[in-house]
């Protein structure tokens, strides 16, 4: 017989991929909001990765990226894409769907 425990199962994971154009305006609002929703809706289960279009020019035609800022959900599939403002978090999650990956249910009233 064996003491030991079957290891934890890891817990689901999100891969989502932020292209910007360099450091302007909305390329720097775009990170800071969807960096702020990976926080607080997904903490520790995201890999966030953020591209520039003209340092990752194979990675941009590949996603198949034509507009920057553009965030593409990888996974969980389906693989989502969600182009121009992400300034609205809302917008954000709605698109990426985390609202029913992170529901908490309904709220009583009282």
């Amino acid at each position: 017989m064996s003491d030991q425990q079957l290891p934890e199962p890891a817990p689901p994971s999100w891969l989502l991929r932020l292209y910007v154009n360099g450091a302007s305006p909305h390329s720097v609002a775009a990170i800071e909001n969807v960096q702020r929703i990976c926080d607080e809706d997904l903490g520790g289960r995201v890999d966030l990765q953020v591209l520039d279009i003209r340092a990752e020019p194979e990675q941009v035609l590949r996603d198949n990226v034509y507009v920057a800022p553009t965030l593409v959900r990888r996974w969980p599939e389906p693989v989502r894409r969600l182009v121009g403002d992400l300034c609205d978090a809302d917008r954000v999650r709605q698109a990426l769907e985390i609202q029913a990956a992170h529901s908490q249910g309904p709220v009583a009233g009282g």
